[in-house]
């Protein structure tokens, strides 16, 4: 888990400086690896729902 994060952090810095669609990349890993690590750490049954 924490090695593909590494991963992507060093594959998308590296290219990140080239164009527009490499930044646009790195916000998509960050906001994949943002939602991956709350599904990970959070299952449905230990989020209390408000409704």
């Amino acid at each position: 888990m924490v090695v593909v994060v590494l991963l992507h952090i060093v594959g998308v810095g590296n290219g990140l400086s080239e164009n527009f669609f490499n930044a646009a990349g790195f916000v998509a890993h960050v906001f994949t690896g943002a939602y991956v690590m709350y599904s990970f750490n959070f299952k449905e049954e230990d989020v209390p729902h408000g409704y």
